[in-house]
């Protein structure tokens, strides 16, 4: 029997992600899909009340950047999970900007020392609310 971890990153070490949980991962493509794009919806929403704390508090406060950068990766890590789910979603949908989402995440993780905080900014105030609406009309079916 091995001794249980002191630390908690051996547990993080695994290759099943917490999120992919069995139930996500009996659904069949179209229905993980829609559950990815209700994670991006969750996380836009997120976004929204940091932007309802206005500029200056998100301009003096490194955690809410910290916040906004977290929020912006889970958006862009949806978007790769729809593409394992479903391989021709994201370029047949180009109106829901999933394309850009996982390029502003791929940005966000790997050239975090160039992310200045004015374009994280209007990336939360304009392009996340425009992301949103359009993924709650896809999903709407309107």
């Amino acid at each position: 029997m091995a001794a249980p971890p002191i630390h908690g990153w051996p547990r993080l070490n695994r290759r099943r992600l917490p999120c992919d949980d069995d139930e996500t991962m009996m659904m069949n493509g179209e229905d993980r899909t829609r559950q990815y794009l209700e994670d991006i919806v969750t996380n836009c929403e997120m976004a929204a009340r940091l932007v309802e704390r206005g500029r200056e508090a998100f301009t003096a406060d490194e955690m809410l950047q910290a916040a906004a950068a977290h929020v912006l990766t889970q958006c862009g890590e949806d978007v790769r999970r729809i593409d394992d789910a479903s391989q021709d979603f994201v370029s047949s949908h180009p109106d829901l900007e999933l394309r850009d989402l996982k390029n502003a995440r791929n940005f966000m993780v790997h050239e975090y020392d160039d992310v200045s905080p004015d374009v994280l900014w209007e990336i939360l105030e304009l392009d996340l609310p425009r992301v949103c609406h359009q993924i709650l009309l896809f999903l709407s079916g309107t």
